[in-house]
């Protein structure tokens, strides 16, 4: 599933209010850095920035709703700063 797919959907469980916790995972930064490519990185990074406005948007809009941004590893920020 595309992550624009993927955040078409979450939104809409969003705003379903189903669910107590939803867990998501855009691997998209992850499995581009894979491949060293720089422009598809920056694709891939400011695509998932782009999504993660739509997901922050839809929370705004449910009462008691939060939104926690984390990784589990590091691999894509890697390809703009080597220290």
């Amino acid at each position: 599933m595309s992550a624009f797919e993927l955040t078409e959907k979450l939104v809409g469980e969003v705003h379903s209010q189903e669910f107590a916790l939803i867990v998501v995972n855009y691997a998209n930064p992850n499995m581009i850095s894979h491949t060293s490519n720089m422009k598809a990185a920056k694709k891939a990074v400011l695509a998932i920035d782009d999504c993660l406005a739509k997901v922050l948007n839809a929370v705004k809009g449910v009462n008691d709703a939060a939104l926690i941004v984390t990784a589990d590893h590091e691999n894509v920020e890697c390809m703009f700063d080597k220290k």
